[in-house]
């Protein structure tokens, strides 16, 4: 490979990878090396995504300037020999299963012959003889011991990520798969990623080749900050209101903010795809009062018949007020959104981008987990609150009812003690408390036989309808579950007994969720917080 074009290729992969500048030159030129190594293992414990990511732009890269072929192959997806066999074939010669085609694998020029490629290795070696060497028949090169320069293969490359998984998944493959160019005598360079090292998951017995291990280095904070900044747009669409949080002017205001979102979360996170997940979370937020203004000046100018607005960027005061009043909901987007238990989106589109400046003092959780309840599941919730923090036996006194005019006894209100008397603390400063799913169920009975919205109460209603309503509660509760809302206590195979739940929603949650459903929650609570 000519030394420019190598030169090239480094140069634009420096400008799409800045978080990893320092592996680019050192992977391609391992692999522009005639020939490059058999065997070539890389080690990335902070971020193997954009590893992946890299190796795959370095490989296309080389197919665009010179003869070569490559595979990319996930550990996870290859759970069987012949899975791993196909996808390897069929990459390396460009071939795509289709619908209109019966969805039929790679064959090459001899049908009879693809049968056997994935019966074993050394049909798969042989399929791999077969396809990356035509000019050659596979008994002339066995014959031959001299072959023509002209007629020789060219480079081609089997990456595999996730090695971690795929060495699960398929033990017996990989010392055959390492030493794939000693068994095919053709120029193939096998590539492992992982997150974990090579000693760890070698086969054991030597029978592996051994690799060339490059163990890529943590991104310093000029690369990552350089790779965060490389996310943000460097032209604006015309298609699209230039009046949004990625216009090309917030770019130096951008800068500001990726430097202090380095400063609050590397301590934490170092993964340089984790930190554009929460900036991607963060950045509509912090921007909204600026893009509240603009929204005002171009309102004014339209209504003064202005030529147009100048959209300028906030002064050096201003700015680092906004920082100052955004820094709480630091805390709060790493609580939710680096756990996953809300996404980017749907964080920053859970924030009013008409708030004033002085509004940004954090977005609370509550907001972001009942958001998007069903009307079933806000009663589940109620009634698991109440249930996690009232006794058992106070859920007579509350919902049972008087025989005299059926009016039900109310909770409220704090109990007088004996001065003898132990005193107990609040069970909403001594956490949750568990309670089995029959409570739940008959307290959310209680609830909606008092909004008319039980069927088990409803004579006219079938069967199917009672079934499907109970069916619903119990997704309902599943999901809520998955939502971290409640959360499922004891051994999850334990047959006998209900199961046990623990409601971790909070006060403010709650209060929300009961105002919502025109229930007043310190009714029914016997400690009021």
């Amino acid at each position: 490979m000519a030394e420019s074009s190598l030169q090239s290729l480094v140069a634009d992969l420096i400008t799409s990878h800045s978080a990893q500048s320092d592996a680019i030159s050192h992977l391609a030129t391992l692999l522009t090396l005639d020939p490059p190594p058999p065997f070539l293992y890389l080690h990335d414990y902070l971020s193997p995504n954009l590893t992946t990511k890299l190796v795959v732009d370095i490989l296309d890269g080389l197919r665009s300037v010179q003869s070569t072929s490559f595979a990319v192959i996930d550990g996870y997806n290859c759970f069987t020999p012949r899975l791993f066999y196909d996808s390897v074939l069929n990459q390396l010669n460009n071939w795509t299963p289709t619908w209109e085609e019966g969805c039929s694998n790679f064959a090459g020029a001899d049908d009879n012959n693809a049968a056997s490629w994935l019966d074993s290795v050394d049909g798969f070696v042989q399929g791999i003889k077969s396809t990356q060497n035509p000019a050659l028949s596979v008994k002339e090169k066995e014959n031959s011991s001299h072959p023509d320069k002209s007629d020789a293969a060219s480079n081609f490359f089997v990456f595999v990520y996730n090695t971690e998984k795929f060495v699960v998944n398929l033990p017996l493959l990989i010392a055959p798969f390492t030493r794939l160019r000693e068994m095919t005598n053709l120029p193939a360079t096998v590539i492992f990623l992982s997150a974990v090292s090579w000693n760890q998951i070698k086969p054991s017995g030597g029978a592996a080749c051994e690799p060339y291990v490059l163990t890529l280095a943590t991104p310093s904070q000029q690369e990552t900050i350089s790779y965060l900044l490389s996310l943000f747009p460097s032209s604006n669409s015309a298609d699209i209101d230039p009046i949004n949080p990625f216009n090309t002017t917030l770019k130096p205001l951008y800068a500001h903010f990726v430097n202090a979102l380095y400063a609050i979360c590397s301590t934490f996170i170092r993964q340089p795809e984790e930190l554009a997940y929460i900036a991607a979370a963060q950045w509509p937020g912090f921007v909204a009062p600026v893009l509240a203004d603009w929204r005002s000046k171009q309102l004014a100018s339209e209504q003064n018949d202005a030529d147009g607005v100048i959209f300028d960027l906030p002064d050096e005061e201003t700015r680092l007020r906004l920082m100052k009043l955004f820094s709480p909901s630091w805390r709060t987007c790493m609580e939710l959104v680096h756990p996953r238990l809300c996404s980017a989106s749907g964080f920053s589109l859970s924030r009013d981008s008409s708030s004033s400046s002085s509004e940004l003092s954090g977005l609370p959780p509550e907001s972001l987990r009942t958001s998007g309840l069903s009307h079933m599941q806000k009663w589940i919730i109620l009634a698991s609150y109440i249930a996690s923090h009232n006794a058992a036996k106070t859920d007579l006194r509350i919902f049972g009812k008087q025989s005299e005019g059926g009016v039900r006894k109310k909770g409220g209100g704090t109990r007088k003690t004996r001065s003898s008397a132990k005193i107990k603390a609040s069970t909403h400063l001594m956490g949750p408390n568990s309670f089995p799913l029959d409570r739940l169920v008959a307290i959310l009975g209680s609830f909606l036989a008092d909004s008319h919205t039980n069927p088990m109460e409803d004579g006219d209603r079938s069967d199917p309808e009672v079934e499907a309503w109970r069916v619903n509660v119990f997704v309902s509760i599943s999901e809520l579950v998955e939502c971290h809302l409640l959360q499922r206590v004891g051994a999850h195979d334990k047959l006998d007994g209900p199961p046990v739940f623990k409601c971790y929603a909070s006060h403010q949650e709650v209060a929300e969720l009961a105002e919502d459903l025109g229930v007043v929650l310190s009714d029914y609570l016997w400690n009021v917080v």
